[in-house]
């Protein structure tokens, strides 16, 4: 069993440069963009239409367990490391996730978390933001390089991530929300808004965290305001 002695633990990573080579700039994977949306889809009609919120938070549970194990022992065995990330991630993974904790842990834990504190239709609109608000800012972000900031990340992949996570957001709220019309209008745009602020000033979480997170968050606040 070797220790693998290039781990980079979270908050102790440096930040991808905004030079041709770092993360605002790299050049978005089309498979990793599709299995994103197609997750989070996946994961909303699961919720929505099969499982209530007791089953899922056991079936969250034991993801997140078997998940987490991967992600220890990936550290202390370089086998387990390269079949995950070699093997099981290939075709979605990022090459930095080698020897960081992959986005799908992330995922999994904000998933987890707004599921545990949130409405349903709450986690279902912040999935669906996550889902196609984060690879339409990357797309629209590499292509488009509108106002380029200093952590590699653009104006227009910002306003392409409200655009888009808005119209989706909104759609499914309209249909299930139960609000008024100006309440899932409402809602749509400052979740898509929360999660485009999360995806543009966040540095150390990562963005399948930090976004359904921040999104359900002022999402809970917003639909319990009266006039929604």
């Amino acid at each position: 069993m070797t220790v693998l002695s290039n781990v980079v633990t979270p908050g102790d990573e440096p930040l991808p440069p905004a030079g041709p080579d770092g993360e605002g700039n790299r050049k978005p994977k089309l498979i990793r963009a599709f299995f994103h949306i197609f997750m989070g889809v996946a994961c909303v009609g699961m919720y929505q239409f099969v499982v209530n919120k007791g089953m899922a938070l056991v079936l969250l549970s034991g993801f997140v367990v078997f998940f987490g194990a991967v992600e220890i022992l990936r550290r202390f065995s370089k086998r387990i490391n390269d079949f995950w990330t070699d093997r099981v991630f290939r075709m979605v993974g990022r090459p930095q996730e080698r020897h960081r904790i992959n986005s799908a842990s992330y995922y999994l834990w904000g998933m987890t978390l707004i599921a545990i504190v949130a409405p349903k239709t709450i986690v279902c609109a912040a999935l669906l933001v996550l889902a196609f608000g984060d690879p339409v800012a990357s797309a629209i972000g590499y292509r488009i390089k509108l106002l380029r900031f200093k952590n590699g990340k653009s104006l227009g992949g910002s306003l392409s991530f409200v655009l888009v996570a808005g119209l989706v957001a909104g759609l499914y709220l309209g249909i299930f929300g139960g609000m008024t019309t100006a309440g899932w209008l409402g809602l749509a745009v400052v979740m898509a808004l929360a999660g485009a602020a999360a995806e543009l000033f966040n540095g150390r979480l990562d963005d399948n965290f930090a976004i359904p997170v921040a999104c359900a968050g002022v999402g809970m606040v917003f639909s319990s305001l009266p006039f929604t």
